[in-house]
């Protein structure tokens, strides 16, 4: 039979202290984050070659210890790859196509010239994110 805790097991107790990671965001702001994130990127793809900014995912605090320890400086997206899964989340298969579709990379060669390779990139991150989501199905 376990004995129940005190207070004073508490302030003897050997495991570190949980940490917070950051605040989180309220389901109805992040969906308001996507459809807005949705709604300028197809704006956006509309012309590409004219294109003045890259239309980035939404970025939320990811709990995932792969997200979190260093993998930020590899990535040209402030989103990780769970952010944007998340973003995408209860789509079906044929809209996943779709979406997969508008972020291939190669459909970013007609962008401005100084940007191309950057915004290829990025492209390259969402459209990653996307082909693993079908993977599953």
């Amino acid at each position: 039979m376990k004995r129940k805790r005190t207070c004073d097991d508490d302030s003897n107790a050997t495991r570190p202290a949980k940490r917070v990671y950051g605040h989180t965001i309220p389901l109805s702001e992040r969906k308001h984050q996507v459809e807005t994130w949705r709604t300028d990127s197809k704006t956006a793809f509309k012309d590409r070659a004219s294109m003045t900014t890259f239309p980035e995912p939404p970025a939320w605090t990811c709990y995932n210890s792969a997200c979190r320890n260093g993998k930020a400086d590899d990535r040209a997206l402030k989103a990780c790859e769970c952010n944007i899964r998340a973003a995408y989340e209860g789509m079906e298969t044929k809209q996943l196509k779709k979406e997969r579709r508008e972020w291939h990379p190669d459909r970013f060669g007609v962008c401005r010239e100084d940007k191309r390779q950057v915004w290829q990139r990025m492209a390259t991150e969402v459209f990653t994110a996307v082909s693993s989501m079908l993977r599953v199905f």
